[in-house]
């Protein structure tokens, strides 16, 4: 089974909701469950919302970590 990594990032990392981390990064809960679905992947605004958010918390992410 493939591990989700966004699910992965908002469970273990940020310990957020899906309606939260959707508000954070300002998406909606819809498009982040096909994200983490592996639906879709987010878009490099989204991408770098992300990893700016991780930066605010103290944590380093890049785009591999991401997608």
């Amino acid at each position: 089974m493939k591990i989700n990594k966004i699910k992965n990032i908002r469970e273990v990392m940020f310990m957020m909701t899906q309606e939260r981390f959707a508000k954070m990064i300002g998406c909606n809960t819809a498009t982040l469950s096909r994200w983490e679905q592996g639906h879709f992947n987010p878009n490099l605004k989204n991408i770098i919302k992300i990893i700016a958010l991780a930066k605010k918390k103290g944590f380093a992410l890049s785009y591999e970590d991401i997608i």
